[in-house]
């Protein structure tokens, strides 16, 4: 599980190096949580869809050629499904109208009463 520092630590990361794929700076704010789950979501599927032995073309490639290809992923990502979602700040709530004649009684007084009258 991640801890809050290594949260910070993948999201900037993620920012520099698609950043870097996509050729712009990425000030937005990415949520790590729907980044996390595309990856996993997207691991699980590929594990079922390609056999063990057709990855075995990655064991091969040097650093730079492998990072060449993850920067070309990278730079197919759509960063707007991973930004964060604020919320609008709350409403105030309209005060209860108070009518005099009709003023609040507690359900406690009106069962206490009910119990006194015979």
């Amino acid at each position: 599980m991640f801890t809050i520092t290594k949260r910070i630590t993948l999201s900037r990361c993620l920012r520099l190096h698609f950043s870097y794929a996509l050729h712009e700076s990425v000030e937005e704010p990415l949520c790590v949580i729907y980044m996390v789950d595309e990856v996993q979501g997207t691991y699980r599927g590929m594990m079922i869809a390609i056999a063990p032995e057709h990855w075995s073309v990655f064991a091969d490639f040097e650093l730079e050629q492998f990072a060449s290809i993850l920067q070309n992923l990278a730079s197919w990502v759509r960063l707007k499904s991973f930004l964060k979602h604020t919320r609008a700040p709350k409403k105030k709530k309209d005060p209860p109208l108070y009518d005099p004649r009709h003023p609040h009684v507690s359900t406690a007084k009106l069962l206490a009463e009910a119990k006194k009258s015979p």
